[in-house]
């Protein structure tokens, strides 16, 4: 309740004053604010939508100033935690044998958040995914992509194993 209340008092400043040095700041507590209120990645996320859209306001109308770098890395933050939400809900599924449902979640990870550190692992699973209902060349694409973007991820050698090369065989 409290931090609701900080972050329409810090949202004022920043709306009432946007030419004042500390608007930026402001909006940067904004988001801090709405993203102390989501505080574990399995329960709703509305306010660390908000805070993300606060932080991105913030690089809109404030590139160069200093809260623009803290704002960087928090929306870093937060996709991560978006990240771990998703793979969360696609394990879910997965343990459910809802493949298809669970492919859609891992398949928006890779697509939406690259770089979350959860990422490779969710490729995986959605190797395991694609195995499970039979859609050997998805698997085989998604093996090739996990090689290419993602070579060192634990795990890789087992759930894709390395193509046997038929010109090696026959020399």
């Amino acid at each position: 309740r409290r931090l609701l209340h900080a972050a329409r008092e810090f949202r004022k400043v920043s709306d009432e004053s946007p030419n004042n040095r500390l608007a930026p700041e402001a909006l940067l507590r904004t988001g801090d604010a709405y993203a102390d209120l989501w505080r574990r990645p399995e329960l709703d996320d509305s306010y660390a939508q908000t805070a993300k859209a606060t932080y991105q306001e913030l690089l809109n109308r404030y590139p160069d100033a200093p809260a623009a770098a803290r704002a960087r890395m928090r929306v870093v933050d937060l996709e991560e935690w978006f990240a771990v939400k998703a793979y969360r809900s696609a394990q879910y599924y997965y343990r459910l044998k809802a493949y298809d449902s669970a492919i859609l979640y891992l398949k928006d990870i890779a697509a939406t958040y690259p770089r979350a550190s959860i990422t490779p692992t969710a490729l995986l699973r959605l190797v395991d995914a694609y195995r499970a209902v039979g859609y050997a060349e998805d698997r085989r694409e998604t093996c090739t992509y996990i090689r290419r973007f993602h070579p060192t991820t634990p795990g890789l050698d087992l759930a894709c194993p390395a193509p046997v090369d038929s010109t090696a065989a026959g020399t």
